[in-house]
């Protein structure tokens, strides 16, 4: 890891309560898509508190000029000035970090299993395969409450559309009786994730979420599916609500 220097490009909302930040990218910072960076708020940061520091994951692919993360948005010592900070406010950055690391086998299929926010390692690793000349065999699983509430929805159904070997699972756990959605409403269990991955070859799996949401989905690969240990990489997102 090391720590770099950066300041604040702009901001955008992506979702209900969900903004995306980008940041200058420093020179000479190399990540793996999935990892995290460490994001300080410097002393002198407009509004900021004791509490001066996150772990974020990246949601760019290491070939953009750019830096980004995403998270929902609370009236926190942390967020709210990060919200109201102006472009150019100065930061601090240190990484790269985390354990969900794209794996360097090509020839192995990646199944990714998103709740929320935990989206955004998976953007990274999307947006990095698809610059890639063989993109490697894909599905996410992702679950929200509702539609209004998932970042990256519109990208993501374009990059099923453009992407071969790509297949995207949505479910909306909230909207079982709504006419506005005629998607999957069920939560993520073993059976939809062997519906959706039937045939993938060797799969290793991603799983990105609540505390609560990773755990059990961890269970449900080790105890009902039997995959190996070695296959399953997780990312608990503390910072969720």
């Amino acid at each position: 890891m090391g720590k770099y220097d950066s300041k604040l490009l702009g901001s955008e909302e992506i979702a209900r309560a969900t903004f995306a930040f980008h940041f200058e990218k420093p020179d000479g910072f190399q990540f793996t898509p999935g990892q995290s960076i460490n994001l300080f708020l410097p002393e002198d940061f407009p509004g900021v508190s004791d509490d001066r520091q996150r772990a974020f994951s990246l949601v760019n692919a290491p070939h953009e000029d750019r830096l980004t993360i995403a998270t929902r948005i609370r009236k926190s010592a942390y967020k709210q000035p990060l919200k109201e900070a102006a472009p150019g406010t100065a930061v601090q950055i240190v990484g790269p970090t985390g354990s969900m690391s794209l794996h360097d086998e090509p020839d192995r299929a990646i199944v990714m299993i998103a709740g929320g926010i935990g989206i955004t390692p998976f953007m990274s690793i999307l947006r990095s395969e698809a610059q890639a000349d063989r993109p490697r065999p894909m599905v996410l699983l992702y679950s929200n409450s509702r539609p209004e509430n998932a970042a990256y929805l519109d990208e993501l159904r374009a990059l099923e559309q453009r992407l071969n070997g790509f297949r995207l699972v949505l479910t909306m756990t909230e909207m079982k009786d709504s006419d506005r959605w005629k998607g999957e409403t069920r939560r993520i269990d073993a059976d939809m994730v062997k519906e959706a991955t039937s045939g993938l070859p060797r799969p290793h799996y991603y799983v990105a979420g609540a505390p609560d949401m990773a755990e059990d989905m961890r269970q449900m690969l080790d105890d009902d599916m039997g995959i190996d240990d070695d296959d399953i990489h997780s990312e608990d997102f503390t910072g969720y609500t």
